[in-house]
């Protein structure tokens, strides 16, 4: 198994007809997929290593992103791959973040794709 920091290097050195055919399965064009895997790669890391993830920014192409954003393009991965399980689950995770939060705390809002 590799580390998904890894599995981004790979991804990268394939050849362009490859890493188009992989993100056809997942319904989105190459460019969209490779931009993608670095804000989910910094995603992965804060969660594997007990960081923040609420309230903070990601980057996509180089320029800032909310974490709801990042999550959005989880839960379009995992709708894409039928992974409806791992979908719901996600999606109960982020609706029960707590109501009551404090003024400089934003709650997440995501448009979660039909299931």
């Amino acid at each position: 198994m590799l580390p998904f920091g890894d599995l981004k290097h790979l991804y990268g050195y394939l050849r362009d007809e490859d890493r188009g055919a992989i993100a056809k399965t997942l319904g989105v064009k190459a460019n969209t997929l490779d931009a993608w895997l670095d804000p989910l790669n910094d995603l992965r890391n804060a969660c594997a290593h007990h960081r923040r993830i609420w309230d903070r920014e990601f980057e996509l192409n180089g320029k800032p992103i909310t974490t709801e954003h990042v999550i959005d393009i989880v839960a379009m991965l995992l709708h894409a791959l039928g992974d409806r399980g791992q979908l719901n689950i996600l999606r109960d995770c982020v609706q029960s973040f707590p109501a009551d939060l404090p003024n400089n705390v934003n709650a997440p809002r995501i448009a979660w794709p039909d299931v």
